[in-house]
Formats: C-alpha cells, structure tokens, sequence
C-alpha cells in the first residue's frame, strides 16, 4: 500500500451537516482510497471491495458506503484522474495510467 492515502474504514463527519459535505470534504481522500482499492483488488483478483464507510452527519447512522467493483474500475480510474488532472497532481495521474496499463494487459505481458 502507498503512503499518505486513506486506508478505509469510517470517514469522519466533523464539521458537516449533510453526506455532500462529507464527500466534498474528503473527496481526495476518497480517489486516493478508490484507487489503491482497486489496485489491491487488481493483484489480489477480488471483485469487489468497501473502500470506505460514511456516516450521514443527519441520521448519525451508516449510510453511505464506497465501493469499488471490477466492472466499473477503468470508468471508475477515468474519473479519478479527471479529478487529479482538475488539482494539477500528474503524479497520481501517471500511477492511474500506470494501473490502468496493468488492468488492461495479462500476466504474460499481452494485452487482453
């Protein structure tokens, strides 16, 4: 697992009054976890996997939860990077091109 990124679990809810708040708050957060989960899916060959949890700021209750599933994940890398590229860090832009690559070619070094 890379450093500095969000491991899942709960996102905290302070200082947020709605779930958009939450999201909007922790959006980096949230690409970052998206990605490594989909990377730890990738190498690990799961189908899918809960990056994070959120508890709506409202209902103090679980209500809303991130996942990651293997259909979704190039659509899914697309947006991400869409979202690094809006903050200027082409450094996670190159590790979701990279990811990417690795998604789309086989073992053998082929692409699928």
């Amino acid at each position: 697992m890379r450093d500095n990124i969000y491991s899942g679990g709960y996102l905290p809810y302070e200082n947020c009054e709605t779930i958009d708040e939450v999201l909007e708050k922790y959006t980096k957060e949230i690409k970052l976890s998206i990605i490594n989960c989909i990377d730890i899916s990738f190498n690990q060959e799961i189908d899918e996997m809960v990056v994070c949890l959120i508890e709506d700021p409202e209902e103090e209750e679980i209500t809303y939860e991130v996942t990651v599933v293997r259909e979704e994940w190039n659509s899914t890398l697309d947006s991400c990077k869409d979202y690094f590229e809006s903050i200027e860090d082409y450094e996670e832009c190159s590790y979701i091109k990279d990811l990417k690559s690795r998604i789309s070619t086989d073992f053998t070094g082929h692409p699928e």
